[in-house]
């Protein structure tokens, strides 16, 4: 298990065996730490990544005061998985910041 900043990532046993294991953790985290510059400050980002039957399953939960969510992708790439659980993801934090923001400016909380 990595941990900091919020994020906590586990990876099972075939992940971690993986040739290109620390290109995969080091794009989990660039994309996690651009992920969680978007949300409120106390967020909580979980990530498991796991072997699957047809490859690859990326499951991310974020919790915080204001937002919670879950994301879940398939691939037979690891690094396929993770682009669309993170693309799923960004598209959940962009609908609900859109959202916050026109209630916001119209003084409703």
């Amino acid at each position: 298990m990595d941990s900091s900043n919020g994020l906590h990532v586990n990876t099972s046993a075939v992940v971690n065996r993986l040739p290109e294991y620390e290109e995969f953790m080091k794009t989990l985290h660039t994309n996690a730490d651009k992920l969680l510059d978007h949300v409120p400050s106390d967020s909580v980002l979980n990530i498991d990544v796991e072997a699957h039957a047809n490859g690859y399953r990326v499951a991310m939960q974020l919790a915080s005061s204001a937002l919670k969510m879950e994301e879940t992708a398939e691939a037979q790439s690891p690094f396929v998985a993770l682009e669309k659980a993170f693309l799923n993801a960004r598209d959940t934090i962009q609908m609900w910041s859109v959202n916050r923001t026109v209630v916001t400016k119209e003084g409703l909380t």
